[in-house]
């Protein structure tokens, strides 16, 4: 849409007047930022509110005058702290809660209550009894995908969207058997050693989870890498009416996307009715 100049004839519904100290010419303070443009009320008319408008005149710094549209009422906020556009000023781990927003929907959110992550679940209409789950950067379901699974009972292999590719779950995460190395584990307990360590292999580097404990701890994989283990998250499932919560480290920041989903996979995983051993 074509910008309309302030030297424009500006039309208006006859019920409204600009005023001069938004739009009157000759006026020779720019505003540094938008400013809603105001307009006198006759006493026929109610007060104009964002919700009542479909859109909104709004004057830039470079002198021009656009539509907007409004913001919808009630909307979580999705704005980023500029703390995490700097992964590298975090010094000290971060506790973020799986908070509950609405009808089979919740909000991951840290201290500040400013959602890093929205997480929805709904069935999958051809399949009702599987489940996809649906992750977006930010607190609302307009914001970036940054992935989505679906799981369930059904003839489908379980399936994972991420980064514009997709894969079965069941060759993105992977028992992790060099777990047990310097390990002193018989036989007989080695493959419930094993389901309890599990790899995800889909981000730039492979993470493992140690779900042996009710707290299930992320760090750097064992297989990849014979480097001292790093840890990067401790996910603690929801008990009673608790809030589950995700730790992540300052290392773990840059692999966010990566520990949130394979997180939420396994934890999937281990609360389905048919589900192997996994965790506790």
């Amino acid at each position: 849409m074509a910008s309309l100049r302030r030297t424009d004839t500006l039309s208006l519904p006859p019920s409204y007047e600009v005023s001069e100290r938004s739009l009157g010419a000759g006026n020779p303070t720019h505003q540094s930022g938008p400013a809603i443009a105001t307009a006198a009320i006759s006493s026929h008319q109610y007060l104009t509110t964002l919700s009542n408008h479909a859109d909104n005149l709004v004057t830039t710094s470079t002198d021009d005058v656009q539509l907007m549209p409004p913001m919808p009422e009630n909307t979580v906020p999705s704005i980023e702290p500029p703390l995490y556009n700097a992964v590298s000023r975090l010094t000290e781990p971060v506790t973020y809660s799986f908070r509950p927003h609405s009808l089979n929907t919740m909000v991951l959110v840290p201290p500040d209550l400013r959602p890093r992550y929205h997480i929805s679940t709904g069935s999958n209409c051809f399949i009702p009894s599987s489940y996809i789950t649906t992750i977006r950067r930010g607190g609302t379901e307009h914001d970036e995908l940054v992935a989505d699974f679906e799981m369930g009972a059904s003839k489908l292999p379980e399936s994972v969207y991420i980064r514009g590719g997709e894969y079965h779950i069941k060759d993105t995460i992977k028992i992790c058997k060099s777990a047990h190395l310097g390990r002193n584990i018989s036989w007989k307990d080695r493959q419930a050693f094993y389901n309890n360590h599990q790899e995800w292999t889909l981000g730039s580097q492979n993470i493992e989870w140690d779900l042996s404990e009710n707290t299930k701890v992320c760090t750097s994989s064992s297989r990849t890498s014979r480097a001292p283990k790093v840890i990067y998250a401790k996910f603690t499932p929801r008990r009673g009416r608790s809030l589950a919560q995700l730790e992540v480290t300052p290392e773990g920041q840059e692999l966010f996307d990566d520990i949130l989903i394979s997180a939420l996979i396994l934890e999937r995983r281990r609360l389905m009715l048919d589900s192997v051993n996994y965790g506790t």
